[in-house]
């Protein structure tokens, strides 16, 4: 930006908020060159003293909603009934302080014991044991400890107990 040019704090009291030049410069024939000032702000009044409703809080009419590019059409926000409360689709507090198998969308696969969680499904594990699988099959396990495992990635939570790995069904046996 031009160190000439400065922002025009004072027209805004007078709803003329703008840009000026410092200074004043003349043209060719000595007359004063334009500024560079904007169009007349209006000021508009404020509506609510609380920003989530409160009682000095007016709803927009359809001219105000039509003005900002909100449907006039929206129910008002007074016969919205308040929605219950959002549940997880698992309920994990059966398993707390149990051991949990975790399987991740890249392929990882841990155990450990489950510690805590959240809404978006974010666990935390401690004493985790990663078990990786080479091309062959070949199995390797490693110690990682206390980790939070982010929400989005889990595939698969699965208690230790009373669970096993089962043949696959629907594998189809080579006839020779």
């Amino acid at each position: 930006m031009d160190p000439g040019i400065t922002p025009d704090m004072g027209g805004e009291a007078q709803g003329t908020a703008g840009w000026h030049r410092a200074g004043t410069s003349a043209g060719k024939d000595g007359a004063p060159s334009p500024s560079f000032r904007t169009t007349p702000i209006p000021k508009i009044p404020p509506r609510a003293k609380s920003l989530f409703g409160g009682p000095d809080f007016t709803e927009p009419s359809s001219c105000d909603r039509a003005a900002i590019g909100v449907s006039a059409s929206l129910p008002d926000q007074s016969s919205q009934t308040e929605r219950p409360k959002k549940e997880n689709i698992l309920d994990l507090t059966k398993y707390m302080d149990k051991q949990v198998n975790v399987k991740f969308n890249g392929g990882r696969e841990i155990v450990g014991t489950l510690k805590g969680y959240d809404q978006l499904m974010n666990l935390v594990l401690d004493d985790v044991k990663e078990t990786m699988r080479d091309d062959e099959g070949n199995e390797r396990t490693r110690s990682l400890g206390l980790i939070v495992a982010r929400g989005t990635l889990l595939v698969l939570i699965a208690p230790v107990d009373g669970s096993e790995e089962i043949e696959n069904p629907f594998a189809q046996v080579a006839t020779d």
